[in-house]
């Protein structure tokens, strides 16, 4: 996912006030009609908002919800994440500098929610009856160091998986001869970092962890090789004047259904024929994705610390029954008021913490006849 180009048309001033979490909205339909008294919306943000998280909201109660089998994963729910990031945007005692690090992280999140939305919603619709892929969403590997983190990933029959990267670029984007890829910012063309090469060394993890842990099936006891193709996927709105670079595929996201169609019929990949060999089944594909999830390991970000803002600590809450002890004579609970009592006594009770019975068998102390000047006549 790369998606922070869009930023500029997410985010408002440093005094405006990021729809969503900051309102206790936790699922699309919490998105209220008008503005309520006392929050600053900001119109494309709350818009972005409520694409980012429709995908994520099951549907009206009682109502069943169709699910393939071969979606093996769905997309990470990034509510968690943005909630985190309005709780340190609402604060005042952000710097400037803090403040606009902390509105792009959110722009970019937010823009990147919808691209990966948007695109497992057409990929999982364009799949919906067929058996012939397996669908991983938003799946995040770490291996030997390197992290992958893979939007969307398609895993066929024939093994040709599918590297599907969202670019979220709503106005043009162009590859020029040497491969370098540029987004049309108002009137001019900003150079951004290849998708494709980005994908690439996601591949690359990937493949390395495939053969590592040996998750490929075997055939005549040698095992299957995959075949990694690089597909980037952009909004229908966006102008794409080079689709087709080094082996790489550029497609609009409303044309995936047909360019996915080429893949899903009965006749092998490409009309290579020799590829038949390598058909497996829906059940061994369906395995091989669930044992790529497995790798799966969830990104955890600390915005504060990433961010230099220094948060109070969370008051330490003490677990239930803490004051309490055990009796070191039966090993009964002992409460805190019979502990302290203990501890006043320690002469009588040698220093130990005792419960109330075993207190009532130690011997009472004798009596010491008191003088005039208030102290004991004799020690005992």
């Amino acid at each position: 996912m790369n998606a922070g180009y869009s930023a500029a048309g997410l985010k408002g001033s440093c005094c405006n006030t990021y729809a969503g979490a900051a309102a206790g909205i936790t699922t699309a339909a919490d998105f209220p009609p008008r503005r309520p008294a006392g929050h600053i919306w900001y119109g494309t943000g709350l818009g972005t908002l409520r694409k980012c998280f429709a995908y994520q909201t099951p549907g009206p109660p009682g109502e069943p919800q169709r699910r393939n089998p071969m979606i093996i994963k769905s997309k990470d729910d990034t509510r968690a994440a943005v909630a985190r990031l309005h709780a340190l945007l609402v604060r005042k005692k952000n710097s400037k500098k803090q403040q606009a690090a902390l509105e792009e992280e959110l722009s970019r999140e937010l823009a990147g929610a919808q691209a990966e939305n948007e695109a497992a919603h057409h990929i999982d619709r364009a799949l919906r009856d067929s058996k012939n892929w397996a669908v991983i969403h938003d799946l995040r590997l770490e291996h030997n160091g390197r992290v992958a983190q893979i939007d969307h990933l398609l895993i066929g029959r024939f093994f040709d998986i599918f590297v599907i990267g969202s670019q979220h670029v709503t106005t043009a984007l162009r590859v020029d001869a040497a491969g370098e890829f540029h987004i049309r910012t108002g009137q001019s063309w900003k150079t951004i970092p290849s998708p494709i090469e980005r994908n690439k060394r996601h591949i690359i993890v990937l493949n390395e962890l495939i053969h590592h842990h040996q998750l490929m099936p075997t055939r005549l006891g040698l095992p299957m090789e995959p075949t990694f193709r690089n597909l980037i996927v952009v909004p229908s709105q966006c102008h794409i004047s080079q689709r087709r670079v080094d082996e790489a595929i550029i497609v609009k996201i409303d044309s995936l259904d047909s360019r996915l169609a080429e893949f899903t019929g009965g006749s092998a990949p490409l009309g290579d024929i020799l590829s038949v060999a390598k058909i497996c089944s829906t059940q061994m594909i369906a395995e091989f994705a669930r044992g790529l999830v497995g790798f799966h390991r969830p990104a955890a970000s600390d915005y504060a610390a990433r961010f230099g803002i220094d948060l109070p600590a969370p008051p330490v809450k003490s677990p239930a029954h803490a004051d309490r002890q055990r009796c070191q004579e039966c090993g009964a609970t002992v409460g805190a008021k019979l502990a302290a009592f203990c501890r006043t006594n320690s002469r009588r009770f040698g220093k130990r913490i005792l419960c109330r019975d075993c207190q009532a068998a130690v011997p009472a102390p004798s009596r010491r006849p008191i003088t005039k000047n208030g102290r004991s006549s004799h020690r005992e």
